[in-house]
C-alpha cells in the first residue's frame, strides 16, 4: 500500500429516525466506504445529536458511542474521524475522535470556538493549543464548523504540520475552505450532514464539488506535495520525464502556481524539487 496516497471518504451521516436507526444507517455507510477501499472516513459535526444539550447528551470517552465507533473502525478496517459531545469531568466539548483501523482511540480534537447557542447549552471551548492527528499518511488536522472563521485555528494546524485539514460542519463554508487552502497550501475536506461536502486542493481549487455526489463519496489525496510558482515551469516536462507516474503536476491557468505531488516510495517531493532547483512557493516568496 502506498502510504503517500490517502483514500478518503466523506459520509453525510444524520440523526434522522433516532440514534439506533442512525447507527444502523451509519454501519451501512461504513460498509460502502470499505467497499470503495476507503482508508479514512470522516463524519459531520455532532451528526447524531439534534439539540447540543450537553447536560442530557454528553458522554465520556469510554461510553457506548465510543465503543460503537471503535467496533466499526475495527470491523471495516478503516480509520474513522467521528463526532461526540464529550464529557470530561465537569466540562463538555463538541469533539471529533480519531480511531485507527484497529479501533483504538488515537486522538481527540475539541472545537475551539463553539457558537453562542452551544455555549448557552453547556459546551465549553476547547484548548487553543490543541494537537493534531499523527497518521500513517502524515499529519492531519481538524477545524469544526465555526472554527473555520478563525485564522489562529488554521495556523495552529499548519504549524503542527497538517497536510490535510478535515472540516466537519453544519454549513458548507466552501469560500473559506478555498481561501484557507490556498493561503496555507493544504488540502481541505468537509463532512456535512447533506450531500454538499467538498474537497479543496492546496491551489484553492474544488476537486470534488458539492451536490455532485451521493451521501458517501471517495477521493484520493497525494499527501507528499508542494505548491510552487511557475517561474521554472520550463523544467516541468523534464521532471515528468525523469519520474513518470511517480510525479503529478497540476497547474491553474493564469494563477502562476502549480501543485507537485510525489508518489515515489523512496524519495520525497522536496528531493525532486531540489534535484531540479525548483523552490517551494513559500521559500520563493520568503526571499522578497
Amino acid at each position: 500500500m502506498n502510504r503517500k496516497q490517502l483514500h478518503i471518504v466523506s459520509v453525510a451521516a444524520t440523526s434522522t429516525g433516532g440514534r439506533e436507526a442512525a447507527f444502523r444507517r451509519l454501519e451501512r455507510q461504513l460498509a460502502e466506504a470499505a467497499a470503495m477501499e476507503g482508508q479514512l472516513v470522516c463524519l459531520p459535526e455532532a451528526c447524531f445529536w439534534s439539540d447540543f444539550n450537553a447536560a442530557d447528551s454528553a458522554e465520556p470517552e469510554n461510553g457506548a458511542t465510543v465503543e460503537f465507533y471503535a467496533a466499526m473502525a475495527e470491523k471495516y478496517r478503516i480509520a474513522l474521524l467521528a463526532p461526540l459531545l464529550l464529557r470530561e469531568k465537569r466540562h463538555c466539548y463538541n469533539a471529533m475522535l480519531w480511531f485507527d483501523a484497529d479501533g483504538a482511540l488515537q486522538g481527540i480534537y475539541r472545537k475551539c470556538h463553539p457558537t453562542q447557542l452551544e455555549l448557552e447549552r453547556g459546551i465549553r471551548p476547547g484548548p487553543e493549543k490543541f494537537e493534531i492527528f499523527d497518521t500513517p499518511w502524515g499529519k492531519i488536522g481538524c477545524a469544526v464548523c465555526f472554527d473555520i472563521n478563525f485564522r489562529q485555528v488554521i495556523e495552529r494546524n499548519v504549524e503542527l504540520g497538517a497536510r490535510l485539514i478535515v472540516f466537519p460542519t453544519m454549513f458548507q463554508g466552501l469560500a473559506l475552505m478555498r481561501a484557507w487552502a490556498r493561503l496555507f497550501r493544504v488540502y481541505f475536506l468537509s463532512a456535512v450532514s447533506a450531500p454538499y461536502s467538498a474537497l479543496v486542493t492546496p491551489l484553492g481549487q474544488t476537486r470534488v464539488e458539492p451536490w455532485c455526489h451521493g451521501e458517501v463519496w471517495q477521493s484520493v489525496i497525494d499527501m507528499d506535495f508542494e505548491v510552487v510558482t511557475t517561474d521554472k515551469m520550463e523544467l516541468f516536462p523534464e521532471l515528468k520525464l525523469r519520474y513518470g507516474g511517480d510525479v503529478e503536476i497540476e497547474t491553474i491557468d493564469l494563477e502562476s502556481a502549480a501543485l507537485i505531488s510525489c508518489r515515489a516510495p523512496n524519495t520525497s517531493v522536496n528531493d525532486m524539487l531540489r534535484e531540479f532547483d525548483i523552490p517551494p512557493e513559500k521559500d520563493y516568496l520568503a526571499e522578497y
